[in-house]
């Protein structure tokens, strides 16, 4: 298998001092999981089958302004390698709307539903069953899981503390999905932390005390995935967007 020895961008500088030194490692390939943030194309071949013009196709499907690259792209650009989504025969599986490990996600009615926990599982059939040592992971989800929870909130279907919990929840979650990839052999995995939704456009039009809610529902949400991680042994390339 051809190998692409590249630098690693600072941005992913390890904040576990027992983390893998990924800075100047050769990786055989680049496998990515997550929500829209990472995906580049999962829903092209149904925009095909819809009837678009393929000029529109080709470009359509990323969740970012096309034709710019989502940052999953750049990623797996950077180290040579082709980005395409997993069900195009590439190996970037993030799928727009998933969650964590629970369904159903926010996906376009009839679409399947691909948590990152399914999409780990695609991963691991394809690949027998075992994670490649030699190769550079990466893991983004959870603002899904908020969205969905902070939805049943506002609609009086939950209570705040229920709210709390079940985010929270998720980077438990998320600490699981991490833990069946170095189960299965990975050694260089990328865990992107939860940025402050606060600054979102949705969020940010509201009252300041909504607003510095969801900056500590973040924040809990970071602490838990990280020092989750930490106390497993799970020694990850954190990026803190925080």
């Amino acid at each position: 298998m051809t190998t692409k020895n590249r630098v690693l961008p600072a941005l992913l500088l390890s904040l576990f001092a027992a983390a893998p030194d990924a800075q100047a490692q050769t990786f055989s390939n680049v496998v990515v999981f997550g929500d829209s943030l990472s995906d580049v194309g999962y829903y092209r071949g149904f925009l095909a089958a819809a009837g678009l013009p393929p000029q529109l196709v080709s470009i359509m499907g990323r969740f970012t302004t096309n034709p710019g690259p989502v940052w999953s792209e750049l990623l797996v650009q950077h180290y040579g390698f082709t980005p395409g989504p997993s069900n195009a025969g590439g190996t970037i599986y993030a799928q727009g709307g998933a969650r964590v490990a629970l369904t159903p996600g926010i996906t376009p009615p009839g679409q399947s539903e691909r948590p990152v926990s399914t999409q780990i599982t695609e991963y691991l059939t394809s690949s027998g069953g075992g994670a490649d040592p030699n190769a550079l992971f990466s893991v983004w989800a959870g603002a899904n899981d908020f969205f969905i929870q902070n939805a049943a909130l506002q609609a009086g279907q939950i209570t705040p503390a229920q709210f709390q919990a079940n985010v929270l929840g998720a980077a438990t979650a998320e600490i699981q999905q991490v833990g069946r990839l170095f189960a299965a052999g990975a050694q260089h995995v990328i865990v992107v932390g939860g940025f402050d939704g606060s600054f979102t456009p949705a969020v940010a039009a509201l009252d300041p005390a909504t607003r510095a809610g969801v900056t500590a529902l973040t924040a809990g949400y970071n602490t838990t995935l990280w020092s989750g991680l930490a106390s497993n042994n799970l020694r990850v390339i954190p990026v803190d967007l925080f």
